[in-house]
């Protein structure tokens, strides 16, 4: 086979390897694309596939992508080979060191008394942590603070999203208020990015009316 670089030239986003490996009990997909990302595709059964979780976009002609348990903790890591500047590189798997929040409604973390305030660390690009509120009627306040771009949803069970906030809060934090519907509401911190992790605290409030 025949490569020919003028012609990736025009095709930075194209995927040029893709890999199968068993990752959470089946068989989900990694893909390299040769100047944009390094991304993993969950296999949710039945014949279909999550959308791109980023693992890296700190690619330069990425070409090739695998997955081994490079450290023997027991679960998969990732590894590509970079073309353009000549490296071999390796992004560790953090599953097993266990995400310290839920990141789906049914796994959310159950938050027991108001006000709370809560640390949560996004541990790899594309975590999210998803809280359980319970409310009564009145204004609910919640926000971020921390060294971490977070990005806040608030949405109920059905789900229907109630608000969403950026940078309300101090410096890259996000900040949300508001009367919403009593009962069971779930809160969800996210980086801004694809690719942001680190850690935050997370305060939450209910002032009765």
């Amino acid at each position: 086979m025949h490569w020919y670089p003028e012609y990736y030239s025009n095709k930075f986003n194209m995927s040029i390897a893709v890999h199968a490996s068993d990752f959470d009990g089946d068989a989900d997909v990694l893909s390299a694309s040769l100047r944009d990302k390094i991304a993993w595709f969950e296999n949710l059964g039945g014949g279909t596939f999550s959308a791109q979780r980023v693992i890296t976009t700190d690619t330069n002609g990425a070409k090739a992508v695998y997955a081994a348990d490079l450290d023997g903790d027991g679960d998969p890591d990732v590894l590509s080979a970079l073309w353009d500047d000549d490296r071999i590189a390796w992004y560790e798997n953090l599953s097993d060191h266990g995400d310290d929040h839920g990141d789906t409604p049914a796994e959310a973390t159950l938050v027991t008394t108001l006000p709370a305030f809560l640390h949560g660390t996004l541990e790899s690009g594309g975590d999210r942590d998803v809280f359980r509120v319970m409310i009564g009627r009145g204004t609910l306040r919640i926000s971020s603070n921390g060294p971490t771009d977070t990005f806040g949803t608030l949405f109920n069970r059905d789900p229907t999203l109630l608000t969403e906030n950026d940078d309300g809060g101090a410096g890259t934090n996000f900040a949300i208020s508001g009367e919403f519907a009593a009962g069971a509401n779930y809160m969800e911190v996210r980086g801004f990015f694809n690719t942001t992790t680190g850690p935050y605290t997370l305060s939450i409030e209910s002032v009765s009316r």
